[in-house]
């Protein structure tokens, strides 16, 4: 798919824990600043980088720790991240083969994002790619179903039994740096993009306009829980 990006992803997870991986990811545009009529300029990221993750999470409980690695370990972020409860829908008349395995179809909401999985019980864990969990199978695939940028899992290979010895419990002590929660990684890097709106604005001449490409969100997660309960309250 023209534009696509793919990365190899890991999962490694027993009935109670798992841990899921993702590799460091830079992209590089050359097409910084684009004319889109008279006057109107577009901004795009000169450069985007994705550190390397880990997430750690449990079957009987909501709480995420996840460790954002970049290739300068003293910049190391460790986060605390309370995952949405996902009503999904079961839909056990529609299925398909992948890997050898049987899986069924399933749809839930995702942080503002429509979500398709497909998840086989013929391996009895909760567990999926990314923030995904709570289907009464392993999450084989995963997509959003919905307008934007498109996000795909999709697993190429099971490994069972994994015997190699890798510590699925997040240990605090395992790092240096303190603990902070997503919603302030969050609320930091958009405050951070919208200060670099009003930085852009006012160096544009009388009469012209500017859009920053990188102020609406275009991750999976569009809509945060504690963003509805500020509209609540």
């Amino acid at each position: 798919m023209k534009g696509s990006i793919n990365t190899v992803e890991y999962l490694i997870a027993d009935a109670n824990n798992a841990l899921y991986t993702t590799e460091i990811v830079e992209i590089t545009n050359n097409e910084i600043i684009k004319k889109e009529g008279d006057n109107q300029y577009s901004i795009n990221p000169a450069e985007i980088k994705i550190n390397a993750m880990k997430y750690y999470t449990k079957s009987d409980s909501p709480t995420m720790y996840f460790v954002s690695q970049p290739k300068n370990i003293q910049n190391t972020i460790v986060a605390i991240d309370s995952l949405p409860d996902i009503s999904w829908k079961l839909n056990t008349n529609e299925s398909k083969i992948l890997n050898t395995f049987k899986c069924y179809k399933a749809e839930g909401t995702f942080r503002g994002s429509e979500i398709i999985a497909y998840y086989t019980p013929e391996i009895p864990i909760v567990f999926g790619p990314f923030k995904f969990k709570g289907l009464p199978g392993l999450i084989m695939e995963v997509y959003n179903d919905d307008n934007g940028l498109q996000y795909h899992w999709k697993a190429s290979k099971i490994i069972i039994p994994f015997k190699q010895d890798i510590d699925l419990k997040f240990l605090s002590e395992s790092y240096n740096s303190p603990i902070v929660t997503y919603r302030s990684i969050v609320e930091k890097f958009e405050n951070k993009l919208k200060q670099m709106d009003q930085t852009m604005k006012t160096r544009v001449s009388r009469g012209g306009s500017i859009k920053l490409n990188n102020t609406e969100r275009v991750s999976i997660e569009k809509i945060y829980e504690w963003e509805k309960e500020t509209k609540e309250d």
